[in-house]
């Protein structure tokens, strides 16, 4: 009785159910409970995001350690066998035709080398020595061969025995390509060669390198194109992009270059890591996609050459989104 005269007009006539106090009672009790689950489920979402995006940069530098340790094997492997091949050549005797079969031993024992060069000044290890100065390189099922003298062309000239004679260290050349290397693109690891191996301070008298295909680092890397949302890059020594799933980038552009490419510079902190021999990471717009991206590098240990990894920040909280919207609907 009491109900229904609350519900009641002066008139005495009674009030529709959707202009009744109660309705307007449970109107807005559901609008609270909505708005009290919305705003929970952002705060936990907020909060989500921000975990999600750490434990996706613990990933990817896990990732980058992992291919960097990959890579370093790579690279550890050609090195040891530019020593062996020094170190062979002083043992096996200086007789031109033992040296051709280390030089296509050497070659042929590692897939990972695609040419081997070896030269030896006159009397470099022995007085009365010959001279000694050949390149060879894996082609088909047979071998390509080249003197590094001949009419017209003198290794003596050339940038990579100025520098290597001049610094007395080894080092690795940024990519190239011509006729001597068929063509194809080849990085390649120079060391010099000392009378006295354990004389670090005597002028060199020769060296040896060695070849390896970008071909055989990019099978290391794994095929990629510029939508992955995860993608992994090699820095030359000189910052060069040696693989990237761009081919706008790739062996054309250096980190430094992409750095003022990039809005506010925020590729800046990245290129500092490269050249301190340090890891380091950021969140970026790349420019090419319009995507954000966390990007990470890590160096390659014992080595000048970087190893990136990034994973688009989408891709990283689409798990996170998916199952927002799910709370979100199942709560409504």
């Amino acid at each position: 009785m009491t109900q229904l005269i609350a519900e009641l007009p002066a008139s005495g006539r009674a009030v529709p159910w959707y202009r009744s106090l109660r309705t307007r009672l449970v109107l807005w009790i559901c609008v609270g409970c909505v708005a009290v689950l919305l705003a929970a489920t952002l705060i936990v979402q907020a909060r989500s995001a921000k975990l999600l995006t750490a434990q996706s940069e613990r990933e990817i530098r896990t990732l980058a350690e992992q291919t960097a340790l990959g890579l370093h094997a790579t690279l550890e492997s050609l090195e040891v066998g530019a020593i062996t091949l020094g170190e062979a050549v002083r043992g096996v005797g200086r007789d031109e035709r033992t040296l051709d079969a280390l030089l296509r031993a050497t070659v042929a024992g590692d897939d990972d080398i695609a040419g081997a060069m070896l030269v030896l000044e006159p009397g470099a290890l022995d007085d009365g020595d010959a001279a000694y100065s050949w390149y060879v390189r894996r082609e088909g099922k047979g071998y390509y061969t080249q003197p590094m003298r001949s009419r017209g062309y003198d290794y003596h000239d050339q940038p990579w025995w100025k520098r290597t004679i001049g610094e007395g260290r080894a080092w690795w050349s940024e990519p190239y390509r011509n006729a001597a290397t068929g063509e194809q693109t080849f990085v390649t690891y120079n060391r010099p060669i000392r009378r006295d191996p354990d004389d670090r301070t005597s002028t060199p008298v020769g060296m040896v390198s060695l070849d390896v295909p970008v071909s055989r680092l990019r099978t290391l890397i794994g095929q990629q194109t510029s939508d992955s949302p995860v993608q992994r890059v090699v820095l030359s020594p000189e910052h060069l992009y040696v693989l990237h799933p761009s081919p706008a980038l790739e062996l054309k552009v250096r980190l430094d270059d992409r750095v003022s490419q990039v809005e506010g510079r925020m590729l800046q902190p990245l290129l500092d890591a490269v050249r301190e021999r340090r890891s380091a990471d950021v969140t970026y717009l790349d420019p090419t996609t319009g995507t954000r991206r966390i990007g990470l590098v890590q160096p390659v240990p014992d080595s000048l050459w970087t190893v990136a990894v990034s994973v688009s920040e989408q891709y990283a909280q689409e798990q996170l989104r998916s199952t927002t919207r799910a709370v979100i609907a199942g709560g409504l």
